[in-house]
């Protein structure tokens, strides 16, 4: 079984009634290398606010530089890192693509995505990072509610997971899987008909259950089919 260790709001560099906590904090870590070899870690996590705040102290940084080259290069052990909202997401994250998977920072969505993954006895073990973002941020990737926006920033997974929320609502399974329907207005009185984008929903051989457009980075608009619950 995969030995995890975990550890959160660090808040290196903090100041307390003016007074510098940072050999307080290097004598921290010291005891959570220490823990790190005692246990055989397979995997170190830090969970957010790794800094106390968005522009730490040039000690700081080289405090965590120190401790980071120790874990991952001297003891050997990967590190799963993410910020919080005390700590600034684009520092964190600086580099992060070029640092490769033995200190795995996540500071974005697009990194998100992509897990770090070990091996214990029985088999792969991922292991996601999500860090704290603002709204706006994690907004700009799902632009709007079709999914068809080039303004989208989604992948397989993401699309994948729409599905399996759309499928839980009736009216959405059926009106995605209806070839024609014409609604009726009152007020003014007039007849509008809807016809369906996906040819296949008129089609009896392929019992589409859920159908939803979609948008991914690597491929564009696109359409997700849900049948015999297996998704085309």
């Amino acid at each position: 079984m995969a030995v995890l260790i975990h550890t959160a709001d660090l808040h290196l560099g903090r100041m307390l009634y003016g007074e510098r906590l940072l050999s307080d904090q290097a004598a921290i870590l010291n005891q959570l290398k220490a823990a790190i070899t005692a246990e055989s870690a397979d995997a170190l996590l830090i969970a957010g606010d790794v800094f106390d705040r968005a522009v730490p102290p040039a000690e700081a940084v080289d405090l965590l530089d120190e401790f980071l080259t120790t874990v991952v290069r001297d003891l050997d052990v990967p590190v799963v890192l993410i910020p919080g909202n005390h700590d600034s997401a684009d520092r964190i994250g600086f580099g992060s693509r070029l640092l490769g998977d033995r200190l795995h920072i996540v500071a974005d969505m697009d990194r998100a995505s992509h897990p770090l993954v070990i091996e214990d006895g029985h088999g792969p073990v991922s292991i996601y990072g999500l860090p704290y973002l603002e709204p706006a941020r994690v907004r700009e990737r799902f632009d709007d509610p079709s999914g068809l926006s080039t303004s989208n920033r989604s992948t397989a997974a993401d699309l994948l997971k729409m599905v399996v929320a759309a499928y839980r609502y009736d009216t959405i399974r059926e009106y995605s899987t209806t070839y024609q329907y014409h609604a009726k207005f009152r007020n003014p009185r007039y007849t509008l008909g809807y016809g369906n984008t996906n040819p296949l929903t008129a089609s009896s051989r392929w019992d589409v259950e859920l159908s939803k457009t979609g948008y991914l980075t690597e491929a564009g608009r696109c359409l997700v089919i849900q049948r015999d619950e297996m998704t085309a």
